[in-house]
C-alpha cells in the first residue's frame, strides 16, 4: 500500500530510450565506506541529475549515502517505508548503476514556467526538489514530521526546550525555557516561504539550521539527523551540508509544494 501512494504523488520521471550512450560497469555492489573510480562515476552521475552527493572525490560518504536514498525512492519508487526496511538501503548494484546511467527526465508536479523557482515535497517518499525554469536542480532526501506506527498519524511530543525563537519564527529579546508539547505533524499544501534566519536557531519544534519558515514555526532546515523515517517535530529536515545552498536558492515568496 505504501508504493501504491508514492508513486500517485510522485512526479514524472521519464527516460529518453532514443538517446545513444554508452555504459560503464561495477564489478562490484558499492555502499558507505567505499572508495575509488566506481564511487567517483556514482557521484558525478547524481550530482548530473541534481542530486546532493557531496564532493566527487570517490569517496562513498554520508551525502552520497543520502543522495542515493533520494534516488532509491524519487527513481526507483521507492516508499520511505520499504527504504527504512530495507537490509541494504545503500547498496548501489551494478543492476541500479545500469539504471542510474539511462538518460532521466524529471519534471515537476506543477510545472511553473520560464524563469521561476519553486520547491515540491512528496512526503510519502521523503524526498524534496527544487526546480529552476522547471529542471530539477536539487533533490534531497528529507526527514518530516515523525508519524505513529500506521505511517499516516503524527506522533506527539513533549519537551521542555530553551528557545531564541517564538511559535512563529520570530527571534525573541531573550532566550526562553519552555515546555512544549504538540503534534509533530508536516502539513500538506501550497505554501510560500515568509521568513528566513542565517545560522542555528532554536524554537519551539527544536534546534535547527538555516530555517526557512513557510508555516508558522515549521520550516526547511539543516539537521544533524536526517534518518530514513519521518523524525521531526514538523519541520522539513535536510542535511547542514546542504543546507547553505537551499537557504541560498530559495527567497521569500517562492512557492513550496508539499504532497502528503
Amino acid at each position: 500500500p505504501a508504493t501504491s501512494t508514492a508513486v500517485s504523488i510522485a512526479p514524472t520521471v521519464s527516460v529518453d530510450t532514443s538517446a545513444a550512450i554508452v555504459k560503464t560497469t561495477f564489478a562490484q555492489p558499492l555502499a558507505k565506506g567505499s572508495a575509488g573510480d566506481d564511487v567517483r562515476q556514482l557521484q558525478t552521475r547524481l550530482a548530473e541529475l541534481g542530486f546532493q552527493p557531496g564532493e566527487v572525490d570517490g569517496q562513498f560518504g554520508s551525502l552520497t549515502q543520502q543522495a542515493v536514498w533520494a534516488y532509491k525512492k524519487l527513481v526507483g519508487g521507492m516508499s520511505w517505508q520499504e527504504l527504512d526496511n530495507s537490509n541494504n538501503k545503500t547498496t548501489v548494484s551494478n543492476d541500479l548503476w545500469q539504471q542510474m546511467q539511462d538518460p532521466h527526465a524529471i519534471a515537476p508536479r506543477r510545472p511553473q514556467g520560464p524563469g521561476t523557482t519553486h520547491v515540491e515535497v512528496y512526503l510519502p517518499l521523503q524526498v524534496l526538489v527544487v526546480f529552476k525554469d522547471d529542471v530539477a536542480v536539487f533533490i534531497a532526501h528529507i526527514s518530516s514530521g515523525e508519524l505513529l506506527d500506521d505511517g499516516v498519524t503524527p506522533a506527539t511530543f513533549c519537551e521542555t526546550v530553551t528557545m531564541d525563537t517564538d511559535a512563529n519564527g520570530e527571534p525573541l529579546s531573550e532566550p526562553e525555557k519552555k515546555d512544549v508539547c504538540a503534534e509533530s505533524k508536516t502539513p500538506g499544501g501550497l505554501f510560500r516561504f515568509t521568513r528566513r534566519y542565517e545560522g542555528k536557531r532554536v524554537g519551539p519544534l527544536g534546534g535547527m539550521l538555516n530555517p526557512v519558515y513557510f508555516n508558522y514555526g515549521i520550516a526547511v532546515h539543516g539537521a544533524e539527523n536526517v534518518p530514513t523515517h519521518p523524525a521531526s517535530h514538523g519541520c522539513v529536515r535536510v542535511t547542514n551540508q546542504t543546507a547553505d545552498w537551499f537557504f541560498a536558492t530559495v527567497k521569500n515568496g517562492t512557492p513550496i509544494y508539499l504532497y502528503d
